[in-house]
């Protein structure tokens, strides 16, 4: 659509801003899969309970790494662009920002979608819900790219709104029988490590390097702070994991 209604520049800017993204979101999302047949299993044996302690604990360390990830990668998108894909895409820096908040919406449908709906026979759940995610990402992309003339940005915006739509969808029909929202808050925890990850990134940026070594830093400090954040938050979710 971004070849139709705009142009091959913004098509650029809009497909290498996805792969940076989907390059490490695949690793997350095939994680998830290695862990369907287990869940199958239980599911088919009848043990539930037993399945939704697993649910709840894949959730907790999928989204674990996918902040750290997604929130990673946005920290140090102004330094990663200039040095990968050179000057002039500066455009995608922007787009990655949107796109780092569309991974972690993607990863959470992704689990919902692997743990719960297909083990369980979902699958008319899971069809429906891709097909209305098109529908509503083919209508919000004509409505940014035409009328409005956002280029990639809209594109981007579009991708979000689908991929929200789609994943409100998995939380609302699986809240119904069991309580994922209770996994999906704890979760949430992980974010005030990645932001402050973000924050130290930035000042990372002011060291006088060249550009490549300031990314190395980055990337170095940013994982160190945000394991050391997340090492109390974690022993503690054990402590009452093994409490309860």
């Amino acid at each position: 659509m971004l070849g139709i209604f705009s142009t091959y520049e913004q098509s650029g800017f809009y497909y290498n801003a996805d792969k940076v993204i989907n390059i490490p979101l695949s690793l997350i999302t095939a994680m998830g899969t290695v862990m369907l047949p287990r869940m199958s299993a239980l599911v088919a044996e009848g043990r539930r309970e037993e399945g939704g302690r697993l649910l709840d604990k894949t959730l907790d360390l999928f989204m674990f790494l996918t902040y750290a990830i997604s929130l990673g990668i946005a920290a140090v998108a102004q330094e990663f662009i200039p040095a990968f894909f050179g000057r002039g895409y500066e455009e995608c820096i922007r787009l990655i920002y949107v796109f780092a908040v569309v991974m972690v919406i993607k990863s959470l449908s992704s689990i919902i979608r692997n743990q719960y709906l297909i083990p369980n026979n979902e699958e008319k759940v899971y069809t429906c819900s891709v097909i209305a995610g098109a529908i509503l990402n083919f209508s919000c992309n004509y409505m940014f790219l035409v009328p409005l003339g956002l280029g990639a940005m809209g594109a981007t915006l579009g991708t979000l709104i689908a991929e929200f739509a789609t994943c409100l969808f998995y939380i609302i029909f699986t809240q119904r029988r069991i309580n994922i929202l209770k996994p999906i808050i704890g979760s949430l925890v992980y974010v005030i490590p990645g932001l402050v990850m973000i924050f130290v990134v930035r000042m990372c940026a002011f060291l006088d390097a060249s550009i490549f070594v300031r990314l190395v830093i980055e990337i170095a400090v940013g994982a160190g702070v945000y394991l050391l954040l997340c090492i109390p938050i974690i022993k503690k979710k054990r402590t009452m994991s093994n409490a309860g």
